[in-house]
């Protein structure tokens, strides 16, 4: 016995409603999943000068070395002991790069000390430079927001895109490591100061930024 019509349409409409559901979810998931997983969140931050992604393997770091001509490589994972440091470390320096590592928490604001060593690394350090962390989110998000303003010379609203949900970025808790960024914003605000560049923003750390209240 053939379905009623009524029948056989609310069954296409019920199909094409969890398709429109569904897609962008698969969309998004998918995007993660090939920018966090087949790339490693690599991504350019100042063309032929700076560069970023998650934990590289040795072998996967050897190949960036050749490929973009690496000097220098900072780690900002603060488990650094347990991520195989020493073997990306061997595989840095067998290809003729540097590691530099500077001890980051994503889920906490970093010490201003740790910070400065950042901006004081990203000033003097050979280029072209990987930054990194785990993920390639958080922390070499907010480590890209400085360098894009220390080595690229944008502002400090045009850099402010490197820590975006492009980069996996979805963790805007002021007390983890984007209140750095905040807090910077709502300094200026009080004192109604522009957020300005490089100068301001590397002013404002040495003089300004606490990891309490």
């Amino acid at each position: 016995m053939a379905e009623k019509p009524a029948r056989v349409m609310r069954r296409r409409i019920l199909r094409w409603v969890l398709l429109a559901v569904a897609a962008p979810i698969l969309g998004v998931a998918g995007f993660f999943f090939y920018r966090g997983v087949l790339i490693t969140n690599f991504d350019c931050v100042v063309p032929g000068k700076v560069y970023r992604s998650a934990q590289p393997s040795p072998a996967q770091l050897k190949r960036w070395i050749d490929e973009y001509g690496l000097k220098t490589v900072i780690n900002l994972r603060h488990d650094a002991p347990k991520t195989g440091l020493a073997e990306e470390t061997a595989a840095a320096e067998a290809a003729g790069a540097t590691i530099i590592n500077i001890r980051l928490s994503s889920t906490k604001l970093p010490e201003p000390a740790d910070l400065v060593r950042l901006a004081d690394v990203l000033e003097t350090a050979p280029q072209p430079l990987l930054l990194h962390c785990k993920f390639g989110a958080d922390r070499s998000g907010v480590a890209s927001v400085m360098a894009r303003m220390a080595v690229g010379g944008k502002s400090y609203a045009r850099s402010r895109e490197q820590l975006d949900i492009r980069f996996l970025h979805v963790d805007s808790n002021p007390a983890h490591i984007e209140g750095v960024l905040l807090r910077y914003e709502q300094w200026c605000r009080d004192h109604h100061e522009d957020t300005g560049g490089w100068t301001e923003f590397r002013r404002w750390l040495a003089e300004d930024y606490r990891a309490t209240p």
